[in-house]
């Protein structure tokens, strides 16, 4: 690798840990922020340093790297004067693209691409779709826990994401959707998946897979507050609800 491409290299290095020493407070007011940051860094390097395989490489036509670079710089500049979070970011993502195609060889240019989508997902999700799916998250897991507690024949009836028993009343707030742990299992299973070199179907099925073992669980998890909650003390539910994994 020549000097200029290293130097390249190490601008694209330098212009990602910039962006986050700006947005860490931004990274880590998010529930699962620091988690799926760290997860994030640490699988798109896996994929990068993997072995690369001759016949799985594939090349990209000359234009890419200076098309890439001159929309992600608009869409970076757009983001920052407007406000927009996801065209920063996107921005960002192709800016560092176009620098790592030009400055490294060919046979990278697969597990580049892939690296970088596992990296988007770093980046907090915007705030209408993160809260319409943490919603979702809630009303299902208190229709399935009520669902599972008559089966038990425990009495006891949701209204919308509140458990009813006569005696007590159990909210199931935003924190404890399971929508947290979710986005940690799906990101985990989507890097796995490309390590792996699994093929797409094989990873949509760990995806899914992932995602209804995080909802069971959760379901469970308030299905045995609400039973072991008559032992207990008023106060203990809400205590056990919010200190157990959403």
């Amino acid at each position: 690798m020549s000097g200029l491409r290293k130097t390249v290299l190490c601008l694209a290095l330098m212009l990602f840990f910039c962006w986050t020493i700006f947005h860490i407070r931004m990274i880590a007011a998010d529930e699962s922020g620091k988690v799926r940051f760290f997860l994030g860094i640490v699988f798109a390097l896996l994929i990068m340093v993997r072995r690369k395989e001759n016949n799985l490489a594939f090349f990209l036509p000359s234009w890419t790297a200076p098309f890439a670079a001159l929309t992600g710089a608009a869409l970076a500049l757009t983001g920052i004067i407007f406000g927009v979070g996801q065209f920063e970011w996107l921005g960002l993502i192709l800016l560092i693209f176009a620098a790592l195609h030009w400055a490294l060889e060919k046979r990278y240019s697969r597990d580049m691409l892939l690296a970088l989508f596992v990296l988007y997902w770093i980046h907090p999700l915007p705030g209408q779709m993160f809260s319409k799916l943490q919603f979702l998250m809630q009303v299902i897991s208190v229709r399935a826990s009520e669902w599972l507690l008559h089966c038990f024949n425990f009495r006891v009836w949701a209204d919308g994401v509140v458990l009813n028993t006569g005696f007590q009343s159990f909210l199931v707030p935003e924190s404890c959707s399971g929508m947290v742990t979710a986005v940690t299992v799906l990101l985990t299973g989507l890097s796995i998946g490309i390590l792996l070199r699994l093929k797409w179907f094989e990873t949509a099925v760990l995806l899914v897979v992932g995602a209804a073992q995080t909802l069971v669980l959760n379901i469970l998890r308030i299905f045995f507050v609400v039973v072991w909650s008559a032992r207990m003390p008023l106060e203990w539910a809400e205590t056990f609800l919010h200190d157990t994994l959403g």
